[in-house]
């Protein structure tokens, strides 16, 4: 079979979740920095996920290409949904207009948020769509845990190519990120697919045992309490959430993988204070832990006050704050603040509860099927609200498209299906 022909057999699905897959990789490449010292276009790529933007556009136009319909799908959908989906678009769009020269920020930010929506409907669209083979569940979820593994490596090989270690500024430049803790954020959710193989698949439990182990292997390195903390309680919820039993020897061997990543994330050396196992106990060991955060959350909750019910704009968060308070952070550490600073009490309701309802329906489809890619679905949604309660994984677009593609991975057909 020439190239041609295979090209031709493979299905816009395929295609998507191999590019889904490759997204972090992509980034990684993308912004690349072993120096350290930004220019101007490399930091805009950076800081705005541009190469998450435009993967996002180009599944879009693959949705479009195999008769995917925005409008008529808008219009399929229950009542609650369309007028929760009225509310936040009102009181998403409604701050630009109020926003005291945070316009420009604010209507990216806003444009970025229906990107993932548009995405999201696009992605689920393919995914059921899909006509391939009998295991396209599992083909599909193991293409992101291989994705996954890659992006890990790719940071692997970064980090030993540095050529100054001593002057690169760690926390700050790993490629795909602005700080290190957003990386861990990131590899968490991608642990998940490869999770789900572990407690779930049929086939390769060696292997998918191996590629746990690496990613938190990293996100012991990384520092990220935040992530293991949402990775390992995410994992239970989506158990709980799933139904059934667990093999006892499968939880047993997600176990040993889980600390088998710890274990030899202390033998790799720690580049800076602000990595490794070390830095976690050390920073629970402090009678001050969690103070920055509260102080953040207490400025926030006085600032939402001051807009309760039209919000600030979406994307103004830094500039607003850091003139009133001094501090430099893009988001306020807790989802539900953040919703609620950007689109006010009404908009941002509506916002989680959209997010909500998205949840019972991967909870809905996936007990019908209760496979791997069903806990991936469920699982992926858990890890970023438990990781975005204490951070801004619900802010940054790559662990939002992280969560997208394990999500769309649960609305695969199975040719029963049809």
């Amino acid at each position: 079979m020439d190239a041609a022909t295979t090209i031709r057999k493979l299905d816009a699905w395929q295609v998507a979740i191999v590019l889904m897959a490759a997204l972090p990789s992509i980034f990684v490449l993308a912004t690349w920095d072993s120096d350290g010292l930004q220019t101007p276009r490399a930091f805009a790529v950076r800081y705005l996920s541009l190469p998450v933007a435009l993967c996002e556009l180009f599944i879009i136009y693959l949705a479009v290409r195999s008769k995917f319909d925005l409008p008529l799908m808008l219009r399929s959908v229950g009542g609650i949904p369309k007028l929760l989906l009225a509310i936040w678009a009102l009181f998403a769009f409604l701050p630009l207009f109020l926003s005291n020269g945070t316009m420009s920020l604010s209507a990216f930010a806003t444009f970025q948020y229906v990107l993932h929506g548009i995405f999201l409907a696009a992605a689920i669209h393919l995914a059921r769509n899909t006509h391939f083979n009998d295991n396209r569940r599992s083909w599909s979820l193991s293409v992101i845990a291989i994705g996954g593994c890659f992006y890990v490596v790719l940071l692997a090989i970064f980090s030993l190519l540095v050529p100054d270690k001593e002057a690169f500024p760690w926390d700050l430049r790993l490629p795909t990120g602005t700080n290190i803790r957003q990386i861990g954020y990131f590899v968490a959710i991608a642990s998940v697919a490869p999770l789900s193989f572990v407690l779930f698949g049929q086939t390769k439990l060696a292997g998918f045992s191996v590629t746990v182990t690496i990613l938190v292997t990293f996100i012991a390195w990384s520092g990220s309490r935040g992530a293991l903390v949402g990775l390992v309680s995410a994992s239970a919820l989506g158990t709980v959430f799933l139904g059934g039993s667990l093999s006892k020897f499968r939880v047993g061997i997600a176990g040993l993988s889980f600390v088998a990543g710890l274990a030899i994330s202390l033998a790799i050396p720690a580049p800076g204070p602000e990595f490794g196992l070390v830095r976690m106990v050390s920073s629970l060991e402090q009678e001050d832990i969690g103070s920055g955060r509260s102080f953040v959350w207490k400025s926030t909750i006085s600032e939402i006050s001051k807009a309760p019910w039209v919000g600030h704009g979406s994307g103004s968060f830094n500039k607003n704050m850091r003139g009133i308070y001094g501090f430099d952070f893009n988001h306020p550490h807790q989802f539900m603040l953040q919703y609620f600073y950007d689109w006010g009490a009404i908009g941002g309701g509506a916002g989680g509860l959209l997010l909500f309802l998205l949840f019972l329906t991967c909870l809905r489809h996936g007990r019908q099927h209760k496979d791997a890619a069903a806990y991936a679905s469920i699982t992926s949604l858990c890890t970023i609200a438990a990781v975005g309660m204490i951070d801004g994984a619900l802010f940054y677009p790559l662990s939002i498209f992280l969560a997208i593609t394990a999500v769309a991975c649960g609305f695969v057909s199975r040719p029963a299906d049809k």
